[in-house]
């Protein structure tokens, strides 16, 4: 399968205000199969910065960047919305990382808090 074709399998919609955040629903496809989950943005962000420090010379893809006032405006929404499929679409050429440990904690947590987690994970070793 080609890698454009892989990366059509991940998608970022549906946002809704669940208790005050916008929660997107997130759809892809790794080595276990597909998932569904729902992710705020700043779990995108966390992620983001996981990746960019276990993998500091690979170019990680960039994701909008926070904003703290008029992030409910539906414009906005939907413009964060394409960018993190975005984010999502271009990491799949990466299938390492798809398949790292990060990638797994954000995208099947098993009931985990995911920004602890990924924080929690060891610090690369440089070898």
């Amino acid at each position: 399968m080609m890698i454009d074709e892989i990366a059509q399998d991940f998608t970022v919609r549906d946002p809704i205000n669940s208790g005050g955040h916008i929660v997107y629903k997130v759809t892809g496809k790794d080595k276990e199969g597909t998932f569904e989950i729902e992710r705020r943005y700043n779990e995108f962000y966390v992620l983001h910065e996981t990746l960019s420090k276990r993998w500091p010379c690979i170019p990680i893809p960039m994701i909008p960047p926070k904003k703290n006032f008029g992030n409910k405006d539906v414009i906005f929404i939907q413009q964060r919305r394409y960018y993190l499929e975005r984010f999502l679409r271009k990491l799949a050429h990466f299938e390492y990382i798809i398949d790292s440990e990060e990638f797994k904690i954000f995208s099947r947590p098993q009931g985990m808090n995911v920004e602890k987690s990924l924080e929690r994970l060891p610090k690369p070793s440089i070898s």
